[in-house]
């Protein structure tokens, strides 16, 4: 189920900065894969997401996987 990541508008990280956290239900992921090492979606990823931007235009690809 998509959520939003962010403890407030712009703020993803736990305290330390190594990981994402998730609002929703405290999970954590390391920044570079998705995995997630704790939290009830424990080793689990999160689902990639392609961001481009071109001429002041930012577009996302969602893999359908």
């Amino acid at each position: 189920m998509p959520v939003e990541l962010d403890w407030n508008e712009g703020d993803f990280f736990t305290r330390e900065q190594d990981y994402l956290i998730c609002a929703t239900h405290g999970a954590q992921y390391e920044p570079h894969t998705g995995y997630c090492v704790l939290g009830p979606c424990q080793g689990k990823r999160l689902r990639p997401i392609v961001v481009n931007e071109q001429n002041g235009l930012v577009s996302i690809t969602l893999d359908q996987h």
